[in-house]
């Protein structure tokens, strides 16, 4: 699989990347984490697409490669960059 295609589908694994569905905190609506090895980077709304919150995490090439692809399957028009030091903007 691939990381356009874990986002695409909410769920699933690719390489370093895995996208689980979970409830958040005191909502009824299940939401997407994504995660990068053991940080979590992007949490959106699977039926809205709404994003709700995103990180940085250790601002490694992959990061950013990993975020842009999520940001663009999920029509947001967000962008990681690593020039003069991780950001998302």
């Amino acid at each position: 699989m691939t990381i356009e295609q874990i986002v695409r589908d909410g769920e699933g694994k690719a390489h370093n990347w895995r996208v689980k569905r979970a409830k958040y905190p005191d909502e009824s609506v299940e939401l997407c984490y994504l995660w990068h090895h053991s940080t979590c980077m992007l949490i959106w709304n699977p039926i809205t697409k709404v994003i709700l919150d995103y990180n940085t995490g250790w601002g490694s090439k992959s990061d950013q490669d990993g975020m842009n692809i999520a940001f663009r399957v999920l029509g947001s028009e967000l962008y990681y960059s690593r020039r003069n030091g991780a950001s998302i903007g």
